[in-house]
């Protein structure tokens, strides 16, 4: 629970303040009002990418995330967009800052896809990336 608490926490407050108003995302038809609390990592399919390296499976995660060499992280959440899929999945982009420990504030984007279990969802697919700015020429 550590890990979530760190970086996985990340979904959980990004979803509680998503969609804003000007996404169209109609969330009391999907469901995800009532279930935000409930997003997780537990399906050995599940997927996260952290800045290009891959991981699989809720607990190859959970231990990634806990090994990750930051202690805090403030998030600054510019963006968030969503698209209901067939299947009854949310695709869900996230644009920001994230600051890492004492250093810099950086640009991120986050995407996910929710798959639907029962009343609450899972986190199937999850990329994570820093964007850098360009260099000077």
């Amino acid at each position: 629970m550590q890990a979530l608490a760190k970086l996985s926490r990340l979904a959980v407050i990004r979803l509680r303040r998503y969609p804003p108003p000007s996404s169209g995302l109609d969330l009391a038809r999907t469901g995800m009002t009532t279930s935000v609390t409930h997003v997780c990592w537990e399906r050995p399919t599940s997927l996260h990418t952290f800045e290009s390296s891959h991981t699989q499976g809720g607990d190859a995660i959970i231990q990634k995330l806990t090994e990750l060499p930051f202690a805090k992280a403030q998030h600054v959440i510019n963006t968030t967009d969503a698209q209901p899929g067939p299947d009854g999945s949310i695709q869900v982009l996230v644009t920001g800052y994230i600051k890492l420990d004492d250093d810099a504030a950086q640009i991120f984007a986050e995407s996910f896809q929710l798959k639907p279990d029962g009343g609450s969802y899972y986190i199937a697919h999850n990329i994570f990336k820093l964007i850098f700015p360009p260099p000077n020429p």
